[in-house]
């Protein structure tokens, strides 16, 4: 970690169920066992700083670690001790971090579990009870606790399949959710307007259906996308109204079709009655030339730019939500699985796309060649997307070497919902 994303993970949220802060104080692997189990058995892990005292009005402030203190991180030592309390071992790797102020952390990041969660295997009195799962809190003031819910041991326990299906596949099994065969022959050919938002930078969002759907009649694949609209500015998707020479929407084979080409905004989409979906978004940050470029979000923005605020937070925010308006629609009755892709994002820059932001400490360029993001939702995460929407931002923007707060996300998500 640098300096800079240090001040930046300090500066821009509190403790979150992914970070967590401890003053100045030394290792203890009896007091912080509990804390890497927790962090480990939480979807992207976690990151512990040392060095960040609290205030009785439970603000935080920079206090550092001493030498000596720092000296007690030792990277083999605590792997020898936590042995003692953790099942399997834990991977975590420590940085030493010197802001301006000449001050001195100590930074563990614990990255998520690599196969099985978990587990504590010794009791210390008041400190870790054995043959319990820890997990961070989601909800109300981050901390690590035992598993004592329904809700948080479902999580454990998707997360952990998850990872036993993509085993499986490394192994050579094949797996995967229920596809039509047919559609990406359908897709060879299927419209100029195609062509034209692939020719630039551009969105592919799909959705697959986790079990065989079948939406009848052929009129009801268009019903269901006009009640599951997510109107947040822009709609999402586009339902032609006026059928002008830049519009259409018409059924296909064995889908609903539509799309649109004005100025900057460049869509095509599909229904399909297996349940699948299908969209193809033009960036509009391409085709400023076709809009006035003297206008936010437009007015001086890099080449190959990408919007933090008007395209990213806003893109995966709607595809969620209209996902969780298919599911009270009648689909996915089993679950499904949406992937987010950004093709060609090499040399890609998030850029500030709202007057009232601070502009980015440093250029946040991903050298990705392509950027694709897979999240597979259950019948109860179709019924709130909002936290695996949040999670799924975060790791695309790791992409771009930009680490805001959970809570942050979501914050920004919120607005956007509440049309701010």
């Amino acid at each position: 970690m640098t300096p800079t994303e240090f001040n930046q993970l300090v500066e821009t949220s509190g403790e979150t169920p992914n970070l967590d802060f401890k003053g100045d104080c030394p290792w203890d692997a009896q007091s912080m066992a509990k804390d890497f189990i927790a962090m480990a058995n939480t979807r992207g892990g976690g990151i512990i700083v040392i060095g960040i005292g609290e205030s009785p009005d439970g603000s935080f402030a920079r206090i550092g670690v001493s030498k000596e203190h720092k000296a007690t991180y030792n990277d083999d030592l605590m792997r020898d001790k936590l042995i003692k309390y953790i099942d399997p071992p834990i991977s975590f790797r420590i940085s030493f971090i010197e802001d301006a102020n000449g001050l001195e952390f100590v930074v563990i990041s614990i990255p998520e579990f690599s196969e099985v969660p978990h587990i504590a295997k010794a009791d210390i009195d008041r400190k870790l009870r054995a043959n319990i799962m820890y997990v961070r809190t989601k909800y109300g003031r981050a901390a690590s606790v035992p598993i004592s819910n329904a809700s948080d041991f479902k999580d454990l326990v998707e997360l952990a399949a998850l990872k036993l299906i993509q085993k499986r596949r490394d192994l050579g099994w094949s797996w995967e959710p229920v596809e039509n065969p047919l559609k990406k022959a359908r897709m060879e050919s299927p419209s100029p307007l195609l062509a034209t938002i692939k020719s630039r930078g551009y969105w592919k969002v799909e959705f697959t259906p986790l079990a065989p759907g079948n939406v009848t009649p052929l009129s009801r694949c268009l019903e269901v996308v006009e009640r599951s609209q997510v109107r947040l500015g822009w709609p999402f998707p586009w339902l032609p109204s006026n059928r002008g020479e830049n519009e259409s929407l018409h059924p296909g084979d064995k889908c609903y079709e539509a799309e649109i080409d004005w100025r900057e905004r460049k869509e095509f989409w599909r229904m399909f009655q297996s349940e699948e979906f299908e969209f193809f978004g033009a960036l509009r940050e391409d085709w400023k030339d076709r809009t006035d470029q003297n206008q936010r979000p437009y007015r001086n923005v890099p080449e190959k730019a990408l919007g933090i605020v008007g395209t990213v937070y806003t893109m995966f925010t709607q595809v969620f939500e209209f996902a969780a308006g298919l599911h009270r629609n009648g689909l996915y009755a089993k679950g499904l699985k949406i992937t987010i892709t950004l093709p060609e994002s090499r040399d890609r820059q998030l850029y500030v796309d709202r007057d009232n932001r601070n502009d980015f400490y440093e250029p946040r360029i991903t050298k990705a060649g392509e950027i694709s993001i897979n999240r597979i939702l259950t019948f109860e995460q179709l019924l709130d997307t909002r936290t695996e929407s949040s999670e799924a931002v975060l790791e695309f923007l790791q992409y771009f070497k930009f680490l805001p707060g959970s809570d942050q996300v979501r914050n920004e998500q919120e607005k956007i919902l509440l049309g701010n």
